[in-house]
């Protein structure tokens, strides 16, 4: 039993400190990627707000928003420098303009203009294509597509699940390890109770088998001075049952310490059943 109250206590109290753990991971982890997210749309949405650029005299600086809060722009100050991103203007008659493609090395013109043309053929406005956050906006006649290359933030949001998920796992490691060494003295209250039960019970047993035996032998003596009798053996079978319902409490008390093989044997079950019923019979006779 103190061993099942272990293994469960270890069971529950990790369980509850996993699921804590992993709910914490998956907070940060959506936290970080819809920051992260939030701040590749605002540098997108600038870019298109200045016409598919995006140079250092065209962030807004200084300007006020129409809630009194410092414009957007101002948050991209020190890393305009840093956003590689490309765009294409598109005419009215679908002819293609490639209309910045200073601020990325890794595309050549014909892999942007081939990108683009996978988008249009999309009929997606806004999302992701490969590393790309990318949007299409209508001007009159005219349709622009910026795209972003958001690669470098993309990594840094798959190497922090990977770490805080690392994180976690070594965690529960030690967590276990913890609570294996400590959950004996987290349960030593029940083990000192459970000792104590057991005690009891078997020095109960030891001072029941004392008058036990006496009552046999004197049901021994009176039947040898009045001969055989009903009430005498009676009295003996009730001696008899009451010795085994000793020896059985003090059995199992000893049960979940030595954890002996439980033996399975065949028995009759209408004796047990008439072995029950007897010591009622005289009651049953004399109530009619």
């Amino acid at each position: 039993m103190i061993r099942q109250i272990r293994t469960r206590f270890i069971r529950i109290a990790l369980g509850t400190l996993a699921i804590a753990m992993v709910f914490v991971t998956l907070v940060i982890n959506v936290a970080n990627w819809i920051s992260v997210r939030q701040e590749m749309e605002d540098s997108l949405s600038l870019i298109m707000k200045n016409d598919g650029r995006l140079l250092y005299d065209a962030v807004d600086n200084g300007k006020i928003d129409k809630k009194g809060k410092p414009d957007p722009g101002n948050r991209f100050r020190e890393t305009v420098y840093e956003i590689r991103y490309f765009s294409i203007l598109y005419t009215a008659d679908g002819e293609y303009v490639v209309h910045d493609m200073s601020h990325i090395a890794s595309y050549t013109q014909e892999e942007a203009v081939a990108l683009a043309q996978k988008v249009l053929g999309s009929g997606s406005t806004t999302g992701f294509w490969d590393t790309f956050l990318y949007a299409v906006q209508n001007r009159g006649d005219s349709r622009i597509i910026v795209f972003m290359d958001c690669q470098s933030k993309l990594a840094n949001v798959v190497s922090l699940l990977w770490l805080s998920g690392l994180a976690c796992l070594i965690g529960i490691a030690v967590a276990l390890l913890a609570v294996s060494l400590l959950s004996n003295r987290a349960i030593r209250p029940l083990i000192v109770n459970a000792e104590k039960q057991k005690q009891f019970i078997t020095d109960a047993g030891h001072e029941l088998k004392t008058p036990l035996t006496v009552i046999s032998a004197n049901m021994d003596l009176l039947s040898m001075d009045i001969g055989a009798n009903e009430w005498v053996q009676s009295t003996q079978k009730q001696v008899g049952a009451m010795r085994t319902l000793v020896n059985e409490l003090v059995f199992l008390s000893r049960m979940d310490e030595e954890e002996p093989r439980l033996m399975e044997q065949l028995f009759d079950i209408s004796a047990a059943v008439m072995d029950a019923a007897a010591p009622f019979s005289a009651m049953a006779e004399y109530s009619g």
